[in-house]
Order: C-alpha cells, then structure tokens, then sequence
C-alpha cells in the first residue's frame, strides 16, 4: 500500500474500533510479508493487547445514556424495575427553601409537582410544576431517575419569571418523604439555591400554594 493509503487510513481513525481495525490490517500485513517467528509472535502479542484494551475502554464507557455521568448513569442502573418507577410517578408536595446572607435556609417557594411519565428503560422523566405565581400558571421538568433512587432533574419556571431555570438533585429515601438541593437564577435576579422536600400530595390535600418573601 502507498504512504498515502496509510496516511488516510490513519487519519481515519476516530474510536478504539477503528483503531483496532488499523492495528489487525498492520499485524496481517506483518504476517503475510514475514517468516521470522520473533515477529509473528510479537504481532500477536501486540494485537491481543490491543484487543483487550478496547474491550476495557467500552466496558468502562458503557452507558445507556451518552454524554451523562457515568457513576450514576451506568447499565447497573437502567432499566428501571417496574416498583422503582411507580414510587416516583403521581403528585407532591414540595417545599422549597433557600439559603439567606445569614447562612439559615428560610422558606422560598411552596408547589406541588406532578411526576407524569417516566422512561423504564432510559430512566427519563417529565413533570408539571404547578406555581404559585398565578393560577394555572406552570412550569416544567426534565431529567432521569435511576434505581439508586435518585433524580437528576433541570426545569423551566413560568413566564411570568422571564423563563428562569435551574436544576435539581433529589433522593427518595426507602421509608420517608424525598429530599434534594436545587440551584437556580432567583426571583430578584442573581444565583440562588437550597433544599427541597416532598411529600406524597393525597397525604395532604389541603396543601397551599404559595411563593414567600426574599431577604
């Protein structure tokens, strides 16, 4: 083959598949041109290595979901059990807190979202937040839930916010109400944040909507 066919060739190469594809053409080439036993071996040799190197490197990459953490988001986690998905569908109550220039959490907002479909496969969720800032005014989710029972989520808050968004981590413990932290662009402008709990709406349905002052 010409220099040239192996500079296209090499430039080429963009994953450990093709990678590996160039080192078997190389080694076959080596073992179709040469007698010397030293180098058919140390061929060998070298293409194993390589074989097993990608096989690594897609093992530790393997995830259902590209381009997300791979900790969380690993095949281990996906898909999710049937019992996994059904205790986050349905309606909460959230309280929102956040943290003020005196360092305390203090109450920030009160909703209720509603949990309406979640990907058993992918882990991926959509929910409804329904505000307090005017009526049947709402806000959206989206993100992923895994079987470690936790929820990676980013919303978009109603217009009447010019559309401020932010994100969400949650934990749903075994026994008990869910619990997380959220960091988002504030009512009065600038980063705010701080924590989050919810419980199961019909275990309260006199739950009030409502937003609370800022200092």
């Amino acid at each position: 083959m010409k220099i040239e066919g192996w500079v296209g060739i090499i430039k080429s190469i963009k994953t450990p598949i093709s990678l590996l594809a160039l080192i078997t053409l190389i080694v076959g080439s080596l073992l179709i041109s040469n007698d010397n036993k030293i180098i058919i071996v140390a061929s060998l040799a070298l293409l194993f290595l390589i074989t097993l190197f990608s096989i690594v490197y897609m093992l530790k990459s393997n995830s259902l979901v590209p381009n997300e953490i791979r900790s969380i988001w690993s095949k281990r986690d996906l898909p999710l059990e049937e019992s996994e998905r059904d205790s986050w569908l349905g309606k909460w109550n959230c309280r929102w807190t956040y943290r003020a220039r005196d360092n305390r959490l203090k109450p920030y907002v009160d909703d209720i979202i509603e949990i309406k479909e979640i990907d058993s496969k992918t882990g991926e969720l959509s929910a409804i937040g329904h505000s307090s800032y005017s009526e049947g005014s709402n806000y959206f989710f989206k993100g992923r839930v895994s079987n470690k029972r936790v929820a990676h989520l980013f919303y978009t808050s109603p217009s009447e916010t010019a559309g401020l968004s932010g994100m969400v981590i949650l934990s749903r413990p075994p026994v008990g109400d869910i619990e997380g932290w959220w960091l988002g662009a504030g009512r009065e402008g600038g980063d705010i944040g701080g924590g989050v709990t919810a419980e199961r709406h019909e275990n309260n349905i006199e739950f009030e909507i409502k937003n609370y002052d800022v200092s």
